[in-house]
């Protein structure tokens, strides 16, 4: 109501210790975005005290969970710093160089028998490439990820990886999907497993009209129990999606394959599935 969002102006203004968690609550819970987006309004106009980065990223994971993808990706971007700023793309910090929470930045589940962090290794590109170590880990993997926007089009994922002796009967790839207005696989790249020094991998995809929003994940690449067990470790760096003219022979067949048995299905309705992973995991970076 009007009159009792008045009454919260003055805290915005200048907000006292409890205001930070009642707007992380507000955004979760808000019967609306535009209450959310009021209450961000007011903080964005105080002169006394400046926004927080927590509450920006709070109100942006409302945006997104509410499919508000554009409004969503223009707050975020609005946080970035330069040095963050030069890493936008059709994917953000693929090099995996700055450090950035949430948003529409890499998204590193946590695990008690995986760990994903930036780190040095010879061969990175620049000063960190992204490391993956395994330890007895069991079931689905779906647990590092990145939000895109793409228009539809034609696109093609490139990257560099380097397997540490990575082993599993399944291996991992990595996975496009739409996620709005429906879940649905678009894509998946080529199987990682075993061990080999840096070498280059890519595939192509293509978003369809209608898909407002994408997700690129990195996934389990086998669907029984004991193709779903992992130990080692794995690096990758230098990962970028760019526009491409056409589909490859590969990815058309892919994708042709896909039209007849690819079932869409509810965010987090199966654990092998990229989707399993939800839209507010916080990220871990350095």
């Amino acid at each position: 109501r009007a009159d009792y969002r008045s009454l919260l102006a003055p805290f915005a203004q200048r907000p006292p210790g409890w205001w930070p968690a009642f707007f992380r609550h507000a955004a979760a819970k808000a019967l609306d975005a535009d209450t959310v987006r009021y209450l961000y309004n007011l903080r964005r106009q105080s002169a006394q005290a400046p926004l927080q980065p927590e509450e920006r990223a709070a109100f942006v994971r409302r945006l997104q969970r509410d499919g508000l993808v554009d409004d969503a990706y223009l707050v975020w971007m609005s946080g970035l710093d330069d040095k963050a700023r030069a890493e936008l793309g059709y994917l953000f910090n693929g090099g995996f160089e700055v450090s950035e929470d949430g948003g529409f930045g890499w998204r590193l589940a946590r695990h008690k028998q995986f760990s994903a962090t930036p780190a040095a290794t010879l061969g990175a590109t620049g000063k960190a490439a992204l490391r993956l170590r395994f330890s007895g880990f069991e079931g689905g993997f779906w647990h590092v990820w990145q939000p895109l926007v793409l228009e539809p089009g034609t696109y093609q994922v490139r990257g560099r990886v380097r397997l540490d002796s990575l082993r599993s009967a399944g291996g991992l790839r990595w996975a496009v999907r739409c996620q709005l207005p429906q879940s649905k696989v678009l894509a998946e790249g080529p199987r990682f497993v075993g061990a080999s020094d840096w070498r280059e991998f890519d595939f192509r995809f293509e978003v369809p009209e209608g898909c407002t929003a994408q997700r690129l994940q990195l996934v389990s690449a086998g669907s029984r129990g004991f193709e779903r067990q992992y130990d080692g470790m794995l690096w990758f760096d230098d990962l970028r999606i760019s526009r491409a003219d056409t589909l490859d022979a590969v990815a058309r067949a892919d994708a042709m394959a896909r039209t007849n048995e690819n079932v869409p299905m509810r965010s987090g309705s199966s654990p092998q599935a990229a989707d399993a992973a939800p839209s507010d995991v916080p990220a871990t970076t350095r």
